[in-house]
Order: C-alpha cells, then structure tokens, then sequence
C-alpha cells in the first residue's frame, strides 16, 4: 500500500476510535461508549475480520461470521451461579443488532437479543487471537442492575491490563485496541457483576484491524435456501457486498467451482440461464479496491427437468410403530444398542441403505426417543418389541445421508427422524432430477426434543436411479447439545392418488371436465357410447405437470361415457 494511503488510513483511525494507533510494539487500551436508545449495530460493517451474536434464540445460541476460521471464541460462564442466576436469554435490549453474513442465520435485522447472569463476579469470559498486528475489538454489554466489571488482558503480559466498572442501567460498548508481542498472544475478555443483585448482559462481539486493509462482505441474497427451478429457466442471482474501509470491486457467482457470471456495481445481479440439472451449492466471492477477498457460505438450489414425481409430507409420528408391518418392501432402524447397530428387513434385497454420517462429529446413540419401534424377520436382530431407541450427531451442519433406489414403479418411504434444541433441513430429491426436490425446515424446537415422520411419494424418469434424503441441522440453539436424530425408515409400494374429476360441464354439443395431474405421468382419456364396450376409444393422452388439465369432447353427438386412464 502506498506510503500516503498508509497515513490517511492512521488518522482515520485515530479520529473513530479516539486511541492512539501503535506499530511493532504491544499495546492495549480501552474505552466504553454508551448507546442511545434505539440504536441498531451494524455487526457486518463493525466486525470485517469477525463477528459474534450471543442469545438470538436461547441463552446458549449464538450466530457469528461465515469465515474460514473463527477468531472471537464462544464464551464461559464465570463464577458458581445457581439456576436461579442463569444464565437466561433476554430478548427486550433497547438496542438492536443487524448482519447480513451470519453462519446460522445469513440476514437478520434488529435482534435486541442477549444473553444474562445475575449476581457477584458471575459473569463471561472469551478469548480473540491478538499477535502482533493491532486490532480493535468492540464488546457489546449491558449493565441492568448492580453494575459490572470489564477486563481485558493480553496472555504475553505485553501491555495492559484494561479493567472498567459501568453502572446499573446501561447499553453500550467496550473498545479495546490490541497487540501482542508475540504471535501467539491471546486477548482475554471477562465480563462480572459487581454486586449480589448485579445482572449484566452479554450481546456481541466485533473484530476489525486497525491499520491494514479489512477484507469486504457477501452473501447470497436470491435465490433462497432450498430453491428449485426447471433447467430451461433463467435464473436471478443477487447478492448484498459491502467493505467496512474501501469499496467492492467485483462479486463473482460460482455454482460449486464453477463460475457462472459477475457484477462489479451495485446491485450486484446476474442471470443464470439454462443451468444444469441436479443440487448445487452456490456461493458469492466478493473482491474489494485492495485486492481482499471473502467467499459466503453456500446456499443449496435444486434445478430439475421432468418425467418423475417426488412428492413429501410431515407429520407427528405414532407413539408406536410396526416396522414389519409397515415396510413391506424394506425397513430400517438405527441405533438398537449402540450408534452402529443397523437392522432391517430379512430374506429381501436391502433396498434402505445405512446412513452416512455428515460432518465430523460422532454418531451417539441414546433411548429416550417419543416412538417406539417394533419388528419381527430383522437381521441381525430377528425381533424388537417397542424400542425406544435411535442415533443422534451434534453440531451444525451435521447430520445423516440415506439412499433408496427409484425407477418407474412408484414408491413411498417414510423417515421417522426429530433433534433437540436447534432447526432441522430436511431434503430428497431424485439422481436424474426428473422433479422437484422435496425440503422442509418447518421442524424446530428451542430446548426440548422434536420428532417428525416424513413421507416421500416418488418415483424417477427411469430405473437404476436413486432417491437420496438429507436431514441436517440448520440451526444450533444450543451450541454444545443441539443435534439432529435419526429412527427407522420404512419402503413400501405406492398407491396411485385417486383421480377426482371436477368442474363438469355438458351442452348439447359438447362435455367438458377437469382434474389433478402428477408430475411425470402419462394419461390417456378414454370415451364411448355406451356403459361396458368390448373397446373404449381414445379421446387424448397428455404427459401430466402438476396442474389442473381440462379435457373438453367437442365432438359429442349423443350421451357419452369417458374414462381417465393411466397406462
């Protein structure tokens, strides 16, 4: 960077922050600024290098930067406080907290949301990496009764500590300007009441660097988590780019590896035209004036042609469940004794595959599941009776892959899946994607425990394909115990949906009617003269879309009878 960049960049620093800037040498000093009422904190803007929301959802939730790794750490409760202290969540905070680059949640605007303790020296602690380049770390509190205690300090011992007392009944922010002496200094934060009656909130965390070049924002903005659309469509893509200390000069689309379109001006927009079937993971890269870059996290679509049906609903599961019964094809249950136990139907072809685990947690297996699962003909296990038993995997984005096999028979397997304390994603689609995906991301719970049973109705454009399922954690509430679970699966063969015919209508010269089609299905219309012919005689055949088709016979002479067929 040129010399004359590199002193404007000092006093600007030195103008917003109001402390001195320091090179090559340890420093840390601190100051506390109070909010006025009503003011919303930019989190993206304030925190290029990180950022971290605590209590959006519960006491133990948090949201935080998408960024390769993580600088600003979760926190640890100080002190021995009783239940009765918390920590809680509280969410009526007269300030509010914004981002539009968050892991968990990407868009979020105004959460007055914390996480608080009551009492003497219970409190909150967290560590930033702080090495020798100087950064500015704003901390976001609140001081509701009693008052509190901050303290910063550096692990080398280099400069510092920074220590401040803040009276009851206030918001605001700590900035703390550090470096180490060395590469491995950490900077430590401790937030404590400073009275029995003290309650004091934590919100959020922003890193920024102070005299070098901060990198820029972005994130997908459209098309939606989930997204599906036909492979003969053009698609909008629009993202949000931002950079706290310059400007953005170029966002690139890339679908996976592949660059597919880019924009250098807001609004940052392209089209995607004709784009290649099946599940894609698309991402933003923004690049700023200094050459920095960020890369968002992706956000799945679904494009699909046609010729097959996938068709899902969820409900609440059974108390008790017959797999035998149910799974006259195949069945499946996880988890009887230990994580790795996998039973299922005996003396058939498996069709239910084992899972296959998503991320890089453990797979844990527990018993206190809300169905109770029962069979007989199982292998390795010949019979069951009510089994309370299942698999589970902490963690975000963790979670479970099956696959069955699909082709031109119809079929329906059922999923009997839950989690505790966070948000589910669940997906299916086809390998030749023939129809749209199936998804939902309805199934959540704060605290407690969350149960669903899912029921796929599919079948592909051909045979030898495969229906693939997904069921994954979207959001943590708690970040140390939120998990989704895995049960029994079941496969059957699937009755065709009754054809209902409505909107009749019949004159002198003609008859008209109308009814529901699937996706993917041929049907032939049908007529004759008379009730039981020795031949019904074709009116017309069409390929079903998933609309209403109306089929009108204009050539009626005499009383008709027709037929709706689907060979």
């Amino acid at each position: 960077m040129p010399l004359k960049n590199t002193i404007l960049r000092q006093s600007l620093a030195a103008q917003l922050f109001l402390l001195p800037w320091t090179t090559n040498a340890a420093t840390l000093t601190g100051s506390f600024t109070a909010l006025p009422s009503g003011t919303n904190i930019n989190l993206t803007a304030l925190g290029p290098v990180d950022w971290i929301h605590w209590g959006q959802f519960t006491e133990f939730a948090y949201d935080r930067k998408v960024v390769p790794t993580n600088l600003i750490s979760d926190f640890t409760v100080l002190g021995n406080p009783i239940p009765a202290n918390g920590p809680f969540q509280l969410s009526t905070l007269s300030s509010g907290y914004s981002w539009q680059d968050g892991l968990q949640n990407p868009f979020v605007t105004n959460t007055t949301t914390g996480t608080y303790l009551i009492g003497r020296n219970n409190g909150f602690s967290f560590s930033v990496p702080a090495g020798t380049a100087t950064n500015v770390l704003r901390v976001y509190v609140a001081s509701l009764a009693g008052g509190g205690n901050f303290s910063a300090s550096l692990s080398d011992a280099s400069a510092g500590p920074f220590s401040s007392s803040s009276a009851s009944v206030v918001e605001g922010y700590y900035t703390i300007t550090n470096a180490g002496a060395s590469a491995g200094a950490t900077l430590h934060v401790t937030w404590t009441g400073s009275g029995n009656s003290s309650v004091i909130v934590l919100q959020s965390a922003a890193l920024a660097h102070l005299a070098t070049n901060n990198p820029p924002s972005a994130t997908l903005a459209i098309p939606a988590l989930n997204a599906t659309f036909s492979a003969t469509s053009t698609q909008t893509l629009q993202a949000v780019a931002s950079d706290s200390d310059g400007t953005v000069s170029l966002v690139e689309f890339f679908a996976e590896t592949n660059k597919v379109g880019e924009a250098t001006g807001s609004p940052y927009i392209i089209n995607w035209t004709n784009p290649p079937a099946g599940l894609h993971s698309l991402t933003v890269k923004a690049t700023d004036n200094n050459g920095a870059t960020y890369t968002s996290r992706g956000v799945d679509v679904f494009v699909y042609t046609n010729g097959g049906s996938l068709l899902g609903s969820g409900a609440l599961p059974p108390p008790n469940v017959m797999l035998s019964d149910e799974g006259t094809n195949d069945w499946a249950h996880w988890g009887l004794s230990s994580s790795t136990n996998f039973d299922h139907k005996a003396g058939v072809t498996q069709q239910i595959s084992n899972f296959t685990a998503i991320g890089n947690n453990s797979v844990l297996q527990y018993a206190d599941n809300y169905s109770a699962f029962s069979w007989t003909g199982g292998t390795p296990t010949d019979n069951a009776s009510a089994s309370t038993t299942g698999v589970y995997i902490y963690g975000l984005t963790n979670g479970f892959e099956l696959t069955l096999p699909a082709g031109l028979q119809r079929c329906t397997v059922k999923l009997y899946v839950g989690l505790y304390a966070a948000r589910a994603n669940f997906r299916a689609w086809l390998s030749d994607a023939s129809a749209p995906a199936y998804s939902d991301t309805t199934l959540v719970s704060n605290y407690d425990n969350a149960y669903r049973v899912y029921t796929l109705d599919y079948k592909a454009a051909s045979n030898d394909q495969t229906l693939k399922i997904r069921h994954t954690t979207l959001n943590t509430h708690d970040t140390v115990f939120g998990n989704v679970t895995l049960q029994a699966a079941t496969l059957s063969l699937a009755l065709p949906p009754t054809i209902v015919i409505t909107n009749v209508v019949n004159t002198p010269d003609s008859f008209g009617f109308s009814f529901a089609t699937e996706p993917g299905t041929n049907y032939q219309v049908l007529y004759s003269d008379t009730l039981s012919p020795a031949n019904w005689l074709p009116l017309t055949n069409f390929a079903g879309d998933g609309n209403v088709w109306t089929v009108v016979d204009t050539n009626k002479t005499s009383s008709r009878f027709y037929r709706v067929y689907r060979p």
